[in-house]
């Protein structure tokens, strides 16, 4: 796994991209406040907080040992969040069919793995796509509907996509800056993760109002 991103002090030591990751572990837990105070969704709420848990542990364990089945342990976490997220937006607001979400996570993984194997954008970064453009497309959605957690998922995909250049940038202002960029992504992507849980729980509570 040698020269996957730009920092690296020692074999699979990569200390910036390591400690970053700290981000993920303070979303967690302000996600889990979050949920704890709504009391409707809160078994959703503590299963998005544990992901991104284990987003934060296997990110680290990647960039501390940087051997393949750190990656593995990296990657899962990363994936099933984006699922069970799709998931709960899609049938708690969104209402949509078992049947119809199915298909679509099922759409949403292969354009992933094509986004992931495909060198038209550095660093694999075109494997995160999908998941700017539903957060995008979820914040249409909502935006007459319920204003405050359409506006926060707007958000969630602005964050997200500044996230997405720093993580790109990383193997191209390598030459001039050691330790690359990619310690930035992992810095605005927590906050991505809790303005888009945010508003999944504050567009749940009103779809179940309306």
């Amino acid at each position: 796994m040698e020269g996957l991103y730009c920092e690296r002090i020692a074999a699979g030591v990569e200390p910036l991209n390591a400690i970053s990751n700290l981000g993920f572990f303070v979303t967690a837990f302000l996600t889990w406040r979050l949920v704890r105070e709504t009391k409707e969704g809160r078994l959703a709420g503590a299963l998005l907080a544990v992901l991104i848990v284990g987003i934060g542990l296997g990110s680290t364990a990647f960039h501390v040992v940087g051997t393949p089945l750190a990656r593995y342990f990296d990657i899962v976490p990363i994936v099933l969040f984006q699922l069970v997220f799709v998931w709960l937006y899609s049938r708690r607001v969104r209402h949509a069919g078992r049947a119809t979400v199915a298909a679509s996570l099922c759409a949403f993984v292969v354009a992933s793995w094509l986004g992931d194997n495909s060198a038209a954008v550095p660093s694999g970064s075109l494997s995160y796509a999908p998941a700017l453009g539903l957060g995008l497309g979820f914040g249409w959605y909502r935006r007459g509907l319920g204003p405050a957690g359409a506006m926060d998922l707007r958000v969630a995909a602005a964050v997200f996509l500044l996230g997405l250049i720093f993580r790109s940038l990383d193997p191209i202002v390598c030459p001039a800056f050691p330790h690359g960029t990619h310690f930035v992504w992992h810095l605005l992507v927590p906050c991505a993760l809790y303005f888009g849980v945010r508003g999944l729980s504050r567009d749940t509570l009103q779809g179940r109002r309306a």
